[in-house]
């Protein structure tokens, strides 16, 4: 069992390391195939692997459906790519049953889980500070990854993995250092989906603590005026002791890389069609679905995009839902939205504002290859175990 815990830390922990090009193999996924033949030597799991399989059996059906689909559209155009997508998803399903194991049998699992991300976060901040990592375009970075989506996707689920572990724990003390080294690093990769959803995050957190204020000010409430109060004068002081410097600060925004692509991205809303412009939806593919809106009863397959000739480009949907929806149809789609459902039901509003901001981004980007996406939906069962009595000592946790 050791061994078999081991191979999902190094899995873990070598997840950030794209040593191959982006959709092969990379060095930590082996460790995942590693835990499987693991796991599959002990015999003692059999009942257990029932039990899980039986939990998750609506995601276990929607990945049969994506074969059986994605098989006949290989049959029909000879396209390996449909095949592909059917090993990614089978890839996650291993993943989420694997990780769900993990959880049931090992208490301290999600501790260790968050305590290998926050490693990471440190170790790509370390990389970016040095000008270690890779850039894409001359500015993008996208440390060890080979895309800077890919880069910011990987930063931005980390720091919620890491958030929604903390709140399990009540230990949020350190959680706001990763929350600043996540924004610092989706700035530096300048991905607006990545922006979309940290600003998300951050606009629901607000809300979330706004609702509670009543709550602090009755448990501390003398804490609580001076710490408002000490905001507001710095406020002040930093407003209004060198505006020069606020000028300078205000050009440095205006021309940051990031606030460029946020506002080339709004521009791309309203587009001239008229003078034959690329507008946003369009841009992130969304333009197959009212196009060919009848693959959403039946689906297209995951593969030979270059069949829609009246989209913009050959390329998949940015977005992992709508994709998801157009590749495979109505049916597969619900019993995946209903597998989400019974997942994430009679959520606490502190963990919906990581699961929000996740599925807000989810909009902007594809991520159903990733299985961390698909593990942190099916993580929150064990997230949300109430009854158990947990001691975990405040040391083994930073």
């Amino acid at each position: 069992m050791k061994i078999f815990y081991a191979c999902l830390y190094i899995y873990l922990l070598l997840k950030p390391y794209y040593i191959f090009q982006s959709g092969s193999i990379q060095p930590g996924d082996l460790f995942i195939v590693l835990a499987l033949i693991f796991f599959m030597l002990i015999d003692k799991n059999r009942i257990n692997v029932k039990k899980i399989i039986n939990s998750e059996r609506h995601f276990v059906i929607f990945v049969f459906i994506t074969i059986l689909i994605n098989t006949i559209y290989y049959l029909i155009y000879n396209d390996v790519d449909f095949l592909l997508s059917s090993i990614y998803f089978v890839f996650n399903l291993i993943a989420v049953i694997l990780f769900a194991f993990a959880c049931e049998k090992k208490e301290t699992f999600l501790i260790n889980i968050s305590n290998i991300l926050k490693f990471n976060l440190i170790i790509q901040l370390i990389l970016c500070f040095l000008n270690i990592g890779k850039i894409y375009g001359g500015f993008r970075y996208m440390g060890t990854f080979n895309d800077p989506n890919q880069f910011g996707y990987y930063i931005l689920l980390s720091f919620c993995y890491i958030y929604i572990i903390n709140i399990r724990y009540k230990n949020i003390k350190n959680v706001f250092l990763y929350l600043l080294i996540s924004v610092y690093l989706i700035f530096e990769c300048s991905s607006t989906g990545m922006f979309l959803g940290i600003c998300a995050f951050l606009l629901l957190y607000i809300i979330n603590f706004v609702t509670k204020i009543p709550i602090y000010l009755k448990k501390y409430k003398l804490t609580f005026v001076l710490i408002l109060t000490t905001t507001f004068i710095l406020s002040l002081i930093i407003l209004t002791i060198n505006p020069l410097k606020n000028e300078i600060l205000l050009d440095k925004i205006s021309n940051n890389h990031m606030v460029n692509r946020v506002i080339e991205k709004l521009n791309k809303l309203n587009t001239d069609n008229s003078k034959n412009e690329i507008n946003l939806l369009e841009e992130r593919g969304y333009d197959k679905i009212y196009y060919y809106p009848q693959y959403i009863l039946f689906g297209a397959g995951g593969g030979k995009y270059e069949r829609f000739e009246k989209t913009v480009h050959y390329g998949e949907i940015h977005a992992t839902f709508p994709s998801i929806l157009f590749c495979y149809g109505i049916i597969p789609f619900l019993i995946l939205i209903k597998w989400i459902y019974i997942k994430l039901k009679g959520m606490k509003k502190d963990y919906l504002v990581a699961y929000i901001a996740l599925l807000v981004e989810s909009f902007t980007l594809l991520n159903q290859r990733q299985a961390l996406f698909w593990i942190i939906i099916m993580l929150y069962k064990y997230i949300n175990v109430e009854d158990k009595k947990i001691i975990v000592r405040n040391e083994n946790y930073e």
